[in-house]
C-alpha cells in the first residue's frame, strides 16, 4: 500500500518529457520518497509510543500521517498555480484519508471471511490505494496546468465532496467497529464519493477545454473577418485613389484655365466644391504590427457601423510575444465594451492607445459614458442584466493576469478608462 501511495504522489510531478537522465532522476526520487516515508514512519511511531502512554492516540495520529505527508509533499513539489495546488491538495488529503479508512475496512472484511489467510488480508488492504494511483494519473493526464480558470462552481463542488470525505474518514478512523456488513457499507460509500470527486474534476476540465476550443474558434473567425475587412478597405482605398488620380489631371487643367482668365474667386469655389463632392477614402489603420492592424481595422469597422469614431495611436514592436487569441480577445473586448456603453452628446471619439512602457505593453481604451448609469465605486458594474454581461471585463483581467500584468477600470468625468498592462517577458498561460 505504501508503494502505491508513493506512486500516486509521484505521478503528480511526472515529467512532461522523458530522456535517460530524467528517467534515472525520477526513479531515484521515487526511491528516496519511499525510503523517507518508511523511515519516518517507524522511528516516529516508536518515539511517540514512548512519549504518549495511550496507544489509541498514537494509532489515531498515524492514521492521519499519510494525509499529512501528502499535504507536505504537494505544497513543496507540486509547482503549479495556487488555485491548482489548493484544489489538488483538497483532493489528495481527503482521498488519502478515506482510502486509509477503506483499507482498514477491507482488511476487516477479508479477515472476517478467512482470518487465517494473511495474504488475502494484505491484498484487501492494499487494493483501495489503487484509487489514489488512478486519481494521480487522472490529474496528470488532464494537464491541469493548461487550464488556469476552472469554474468556481466546480471548485465548490470538489471542496464540498472533499469536506464530506474528510468527515467520513475521521469518523471511520475513530470507529473501531469490526462488523463485516458495516465495513462493506462504509467501503462502498467511500469508493462512490472518491469516484464522484474524480468525475466532477474530470468534467470540469472537459468543460473548460471545450470552452477554450470555442473561444479559439471564435477568435480565428474574428481574425478571418478582420483580414477580409482589411483587404476590402485596402481595395476600396486603391480604387478611390485610382479614380482621383485619373480625374485629377482634368481638374488641374480646368483650374489653370480659370486662373489664366483671372477668375481667382471662381477657382477657390471650384476647389471647395471638389473637396466636398469627392468620396472620402475608407478609414483604415496601418501600423508596425500586422496582427494589431487586423484587429484595429475590425474595430474601426464596428465603430463605423455604430456611427462612432475611434482615435487610434500605437507604438509597438513589429512582433509581440502574446498569442493571437489573447490579442484578439483583449482588444475586441475593450472596443466592444466601449461601443456598447458609449454615450456622448458631443460626438466624442473612443480613444485606443497601445504602446511600449519599459518591459510592458500597455493597452488603454477610453470612451464617454452616461455617468448616471455607472456605479462610480465599481465601474465594471452596471444596471444591465443581459445574459453574458460582465464577461468582457473578466476576460481582460484574466489575460492581463496571465501575462504577469494587471488591469484597472476607472471613471473620470464622463470618461470610462480600461487600462491593461502585459509583461513582454512573460510566457503567459493558455486560456479557457
Amino acid at each position: 500500500s505504501s508503494v502505491l501511495f508513493m506512486l500516486a504522489l509521484w505521478l503528480l510531478i511526472y515529467p512532461k518529457k522523458w530522456d535517460k537522465l530524467t528517467a534515472v532522476h525520477r526513479c531515484l526520487f521515487f526511491v528516496l520518497m519511499y525510503s523517507f516515508y518508511v523511515w519516518l514512519y517507524s522511528p516516529f511511531f516508536f518515539a511517540l509510543s514512548q512519549t504518549i502512554p495511550s496507544m489509541e492516540v498514537v494509532q489515531l495520529f498515524f492514521s492521519f500521517a499519510p494525509s499529512l505527508y501528502a499535504a507536505i509533499f504537494i505544497l513543496i513539489f507540486f509547482r503549479q498555480k495556487r488555485t491548482h495546488k489548493v484544489l489538488v491538495l483538497a483532493m489528495a488529503v481527503s482521498q488519502v484519508l478515506v482510502v486509509g479508512a477503506t483499507s482498514k475496512n477491507m482488511g476487516f472484511f477479508a479477515g472476517g471471511i478467512n482470518p487465517e489467510v494473511n495474504a488475502a488480508i494484505i491484498l484487501a488492504r492494499t487494493a483501495p490505494f489503487v484509487l489514489c494511483v488512478f486519481t494521480g494519473w487522472m490529474i496528470r493526464f488532464c494537464k491541469i496546468h493548461k487550464y488556469p480558470h476552472i469554474p468556481k462552481e466546480m471548485v465548490i463542488i470538489i471542496f464540498t465532496i472533499g469536506a464530506v470525505l474528510i468527515g467520513v474518514g475521521i469518523f471511520q478512523h475513530l470507529n473501531n467497529d469490526t462488523n463485516t456488513s458495516v465495513a462493506i457499507l462504509l467501503s462502498t460509500i467511500d469508493i462512490i464519493l472518491i469516484l464522484l470527486m474524480n468525475f466532477v474534476f474530470y468534467a470540469s476540465i472537459v468543460n473548460v477545454k471545450n470552452r477554450r476550443r470555442i473561444t479559439e474558434l471564435e477568435v480565428k473567425a474574428n481574425l478571418a473577418v478582420a483580414e477580409r475587412e482589411a483587404v476590402r478597405i485596402d481595395q476600396a482605398n486603391r480604387e478611390e485613389l485610382q479614380k482621383l488620380r485619373h480625374d485629377l489631371k482634368n481638374h488641374l487643367n480646368y483650374l489653370n484655365i480659370m486662373l489664366d482668365k483671372g477668375d481667382i474667386e471662381g477657382a477657390k469655389n471650384y476647389l471647395k466644391d471638389y473637396q466636398t463632392s469627392k468620396m472620402s477614402v475608407v478609414d483604415s489603420y496601418t501600423g508596425s504590427n500586422t496582427v494589431l492592424n487586423a484587429i484595429v481595422n475590425l474595430a474601426l469597422t464596428k465603430a463605423k457601423i455604430a456611427g462612432i469614431e475611434i482615435d487610434v495611436k500605437t507604438v509597438v514592436p513589429p512582433s509581440l510575444p502574446f498569442s493571437k487569441t489573447d490579442m484578439v480577445s483583449l482588444i475586441t473586448n475593450m472596443i466592444d465594451n466601449a461601443i456598447e456603453n458609449y454615450y456622448s452628446e458631443k460626438s466624442e471619439k473612443i480613444e485606443l492607445r497601445v504602446f511600449k512602457q519599459n518591459d510592458y505593453i500597455r493597452f488603454i481604451c477610453r470612451n464617454p459614458v452616461d455617468v448616471k448609469k455607472v456605479n462610480l465605486d465599481h465601474p465594471t458594474r452596471s444596471k444591465k442584466k443581459e445574459n453574458g454581461h460582465g464577461y468582457g471585463t473578466k476576460i481582460i483581467k484574466s489575460i492581463a493576469s496571465s501575462y504577469g500584468g494587471y488591469s484597472s477600470f476607472s471613471v473620470e468625468g464622463n470618461q470610462f478608462t480600461c487600462d491593461a498592462v502585459l509583461d513582454l517577458n512573460s510566457k503567459g498561460e493558455e486560456h479557457a
